[in-house]
């Protein structure tokens, strides 16, 4: 009974994501995503919506950087 009480995330043995790393994959999207999402065609809002979807499961992976305003990242 105690199994069915966790989480899907914790039923996988995986942690939920950051809402900053949700919000950050979101942010650094390409634009027309952004905008795509929200569009009149179903089309373009479809594929916008795959775009970002893709580039939220990328993100996860990936540690989360965050620079202050006027701060230029340089290349590893």
């Amino acid at each position: 009974m105690a199994e069915h009480a966790r989480s899907k995330g914790e039923q996988r043995g995986i942690e939920s994501p950051s809402p900053l790393a949700l919000a950050a994959a979101v942010l650094t999207a390409p634009g027309w995503v952004r905008v795509g999402i929200a569009a009149p065609s179903e089309r373009v809002g479809e594929e916008a919506a795959m775009v970002l979807a893709a580039r939220i499961g990328d993100s996860l992976d990936a540690p989360v950087v965050i620079v202050p305003d006027g701060q230029t990242t340089l290349p590893l």
